[in-house]
């Protein structure tokens, strides 16, 4: 235990000394509709498909709704007025100590931009349209490494990669970047969780012209996050009535400090808040039958009243080969 503890002090005083240059080469698009609603705080609060994306360690952390898979559909609209949709799938093998394996892909539509030109009189011209189109994906693994009915100790590891294609007649670039994602997660008497991930970016850049000769690169970096979460559940007699869970987390690029916190009715109404820098929102969900949930975001940005709002909704399928008739009553406790 007084390992552990030493462990969490030195994880944040690291985050807090190792700086990043590239802030925009990592986790420019969140993913997870919860995690939205709560501020994009998921490191220590890694519990659904989301976790790949946060703290791969989540996918060994014991998770009913991970055994017999899971997955999510995710469509948002972010800051910029980018939207995309999301797909991700889980699953976690309790016979192979928690082992859990995830992957998802996430498209992003097709942009253009047109060139300006300036010409030697003063007037202004168009010139080239250039198309791209980006998409991401990833995999991974996470493992429980130790466990007691109050103590667990997890780690994850995923491949993350992101491209981006400039399509032209004349020319074709593609953009890059492959990120290891690495994570720990310690769980104190199902209830206090921290979390810890470190995402080592190789963020590459290339050019392919007739020849197919390379070009040009950029040389990577660290990013670090931590998060300190608690969870709980409220009963009377065999109903769960209130569950409640918040999570405090810190990186070492983009907004530095997160925080959001979750309250959920009898397993069925979820309601959610949380702010990273000026962004504060709020976010809703319903679940029903242990296998079935939806979520929706509403962020606010208080600098930014030129581009439209962000939103997005998810639809999520849990346990989806393991059902049971405990199913109909959802908002019945069970371990």
């Amino acid at each position: 235990m007084r390992i552990t503890i030493l462990v969490m002090v030195l994880c944040f005083s690291l985050t807090s000394l190792v700086s990043s240059k590239e802030i925009h080469a990592i986790k420019d698009f969140p993913i997870g509709i919860r995690q939205h609603g709560m501020g994009n705080a998921g490191v220590a609060l890694a519990d659904d498909e989301s976790a790949l994306f946060y703290n791969p360690a989540g996918l060994g952390l014991k998770n009913p709704t991970f055994q017999g898979g899971s997955g999510i559909y995710q469509w948002d609209r972010y800051i910029y007025s980018v939207e995309s949709q999301f797909s991700a799938l889980a699953y976690q093998f309790p016979q192979l100590h928690n082992v859990g394996i995830g992957a998802y892909y996430r498209q992003y539509p097709e942009s253009s931009m047109t060139e300006m030109i300036v010409t030697s009189n003063g007037m202004i011209t168009t010139g080239k349209t250039y198309r791209f189109n980006q998409y991401s994906f990833a995999f991974g693994t996470g493992i429980t490494l130790y466990s007691t009915e109050h103590f667990a100790h997890c780690i994850g590891t995923g491949l993350m990669v992101y491209t981006e294609n400039e399509i032209d007649s004349y020319f074709r670039s593609s953009h890059s970047k492959f990120d290891i994602n690495v994570g720990y997660l310690v769980c104190f008497a199902k209830r206090l969780q921290f979390g810890l991930q470190m995402v080592f970016n190789d963020y590459l850049k290339s050019g392919f012209k007739n020849d197919n000769s390379a070009y040009g690169s950029e040389p990577g970096f660290i990013a670090i996050s931590t998060g300190l979460g608690y969870k709980d559940v409220f009963r009377s007699g065999d109903n769960d009535l209130l569950r409640v869970a918040a999570e405090i987390s810190y990186s070492n690029y983009g907004p530095p400090l997160k925080f959001g916190a979750e309250a959920q009715l009898f397993n069925s109404c979820a309601f959610r808040i949380g702010e990273q820098g000026d962004i504060f929102s709020i976010g809703t969900g319903i679940a029903l039958f242990n296998h079935f949930e939806c979520n929706f975001y509403w962020p606010s940005n208080n600098e930014d009243t030129y581009y439209p709002k962000s939103l997005g909704f998810s639809i999520r399928f849990c346990r989806i080969l393991a059902w049971s008739k405990d199913d109909w009553q959802w908002w019945k406790h069970k371990e």
